[in-house]
């Protein structure tokens, strides 16, 4: 079910979410902070100063050397006897990581450890966190001496695939079953290993403000094992350097070198040890886990809102222009549509192709163009009779919650993605 803060704003209610019980409260994917006059200024003085631009060049250059050591530190790391020329390689790189976290402003990070006794006897292999941005990694992987679990895609790409197989990162594949079923016994099999780097899991599987937490996926819950929460802070007071569903990987990296200084602490709990009950059910596991990390937060004075968002809907709103469809929950679509996690992400990608402008609206001329070639009278009498069906709320425009609706109205028989292709095609 969607999540009512008290004291929401009041919103507009499309037609879908009329439909749901709602989310009202603001975007966990977005900045709660506005990118306004003054931070507008700092960006252009430390571009023009060239301060932003040489930090970024100063952090690439230590992302190639990092690059650089793990291709040698990997040349016979598969001998056992050679293990502790890997370790030693993944020591530099982690090293690296906290100069390039320096050389993006955040100069004293203040850590707490709330069992140092843990901490001391490494018994716990699993760390779960909050994810605000691509800085987290630099903080959390030389502080825990621990790898991470990431997307399997980051493997392919050039250097990073080398950083991450040195480290011993854990791939999470997001896109078969397969995958997820082979990332969840590679999770469970580094609970229990202590010859190889504990495992950090961001179990958001994306980004949110440091003022949220969305769903906290089973994965890293699944073995019934002990975690040990850890929390971001970062407690910016003009700037928000989250890493938001509309941002672009090299904004969210160069935003915080236009800082003069970034503020940033963490919070190490105590090992939380799951009941009986939660070692049956991951997903209860995941939540109370979520809890204790939302009510540390709140300790340091941050208002925080849990909500049952998940990467599924960052990826819709961003295929989507989704600022405005955030009320709506993926969950929440399944269950009152019937429309899976995979039709929804189909109908996602259609309507991106079909919204020419981007806009997040399919205008009729959109529409039209999507049924014919060069349409005549009658083609265009034709279409605008579709597309009165699938303008439910007779605004002029299809949004995607519409969209959505239409669809899988057209056809109740055969999957959604199915029912919208064949009536792109024959309407």
């Amino acid at each position: 079910m969607g999540t009512q803060p008290q004291g929401s704003p009041d919103v507009h209610i499309s037609p879908l979410e009329s439909k749901l019980d709602t989310y009202l409260g603001k975007n966990p994917f977005e900045p709660t902070k506005p990118f306004g006059c003054w931070e507008k200024t700092k960006v252009f003085l430390f571009t023009v100063t060239l301060i932003a631009p040489a930090r970024l060049l100063l952090i690439l250059a230590l992302v190639v050397l990092s690059a650089l050591v793990a291709a040698v530190f990997m040349v016979g790391a598969g001998a056992r006897w050679l293990r502790f020329w890997r370790r030693l390689g993944a020591f530099i790189v982690r090293f690296n990581l906290r100069v390039v976290l320096f050389l993006a402003g955040f100069y004293w990070v203040p850590v707490t450890d709330h069992d140092a006794a843990a901490t001391r006897t490494g018994s716990t292999r699993i760390y779960v966190a909050n994810h605000c941005t691509s800085m987290d990694t630099c903080k959390l992987l030389p502080l825990l001496g621990a790898t991470v679990a990431c997307k399997a895609d980051l493997f392919q790409l050039p250097l990073i695939g080398w950083l991450l197989r040195l480290l011993e990162a854990v791939p999470v594949s997001r896109y078969s079953a397969e995958g997820r079923r082979a990332s969840l016994r590679q999770i469970v099999e580094r609970s229990k290993d202590r010859s190889r780097p504990p495992l950090l899991v961001f179990p958001q599987g994306t980004c949110t403000n440091p003022h949220a937490l969305s769903t906290f996926a089973k994965g890293a819950f699944t073995a019934g094992e002990p975690v040990r929460p850890v929390v971001l802070h970062y407690t910016n007071t003009l700037a928000d350097i989250c890493y938001g569903f509309n941002s672009t990987q090299l904004w969210a990296t160069y935003y915080p070198l236009c800082q003069f200084i970034n503020f940033l602490s963490v919070d190490i709990l105590a090992p939380y040890r799951p009941s009986e009950a939660e070692r049956q059910d991951p997903k209860l596991f995941a939540r109370n886990v979520r809890g204790v990390i939302a009510e540390q937060m709140r300790s340091r004075g941050a208002e925080v809102i849990v909500t049952d968002h998940s990467y599924h809907d960052v990826l819709i709103m961003s295929k989507t222009a989704g600022a405005d469809y955030y009320n709506v929950l993926a969950n929440d679509v399944y269950r009152e549509l019937g429309l899976g996690r995979k039709t929804i992400m189909g109908l996602a990608n259609l309507f991106q192709k079909l919204d020419k402008d981007g806009d997040g609206q399919i205008s009729f001329s959109e529409f039209c163009d999507a049924l014919y070639n060069e349409p005549d009278e009658q083609d265009r009498a034709a279409a605008r009779n579709a597309y009165d069906l699938l303008d439910v709320d007779r605004s002029g425009a299809i949004g995607f919650d519409e969209f959505m609706i239409g669809i899988s109205t057209i056809s109740k028989a055969s999957p959604a993605s199915e029912a919208a292709l064949l009536f792109f095609t024959f309407c």
